[in-house]
């Protein structure tokens, strides 16, 4: 059923149906006019709910970047990634300690933003607030320090010759040359 609600020119509402017109009863104008408010405060209030989630979220995210010690943790991996650099030979750095420092304060505001993206693709509000409630554990906070380390003996693994080698002969096994 196809109907289409229109509004003529001296105001009367009239309903199209199958090319014919029919004009509503005031009563059903009134109705009209009403269901079309309804929805506006529906999607208002609707619009509302989904800004305080979002403020909510974001006060979450917020407080795990904080019991994470995030911009400290970034700047740690940072150090490490950038000595490992320097005792290689690769690089020659005055002072590793600063250039990690600034390299985390140079993107930290993005590094927020992007965080805040992720969190909120991946997680609902509770678990974000069980996520902040693991942080402040003991275990949480081990978990904490030992993040950069982590990452840091992942990273030099991954640049092992071997495993390199072992990965390259699974790539071009896969890889179709023409």
């Amino acid at each position: 059923m196809d109907l289409d609600y229109s509004r003529k020119d001296n105001e009367k509402y009239f309903c199209r149906y199958q090319n014919n017109v029919i004009f509503l009863p005031k009563i059903t104008q009134t109705l009209l006019i009403m269901k079309k408010i309804l929805l506006l405060l529906t999607l208002a209030l609707m619009t509302c709910s989904v800004f305080a989630q979002d403020a909510a979220f974001k006060k979450e995210v917020e407080k795990a970047l904080e019991l994470s010690d995030f911009q400290g943790t970034l700047t740690e991996t940072f150090r490490i990634q950038y000595q490992q650099l320097v005792d290689a030979g690769t690089v020659k750095v005055d002072d590793v300690d600063a250039l990690a420092r600034e390299s985390t304060e140079a993107m930290m505001d993005k590094m927020k933003d992007f965080a805040l993206e992720v969190y909120y693709e991946n997680y609902t509000l509770s678990e974000m607030k069980e996520y902040n409630k693991f942080l402040t554990t003991p275990l949480g906070q081990k978990t904490i320090k030992v993040a950069p380390k982590i990452a840091s003996a992942t990273t030099k693994l991954s640049q092992d010759p071997e495993i390199l080698t072992k990965l390259q002969a699974v790539i071009l096994k896969h890889i179709k040359l023409d």
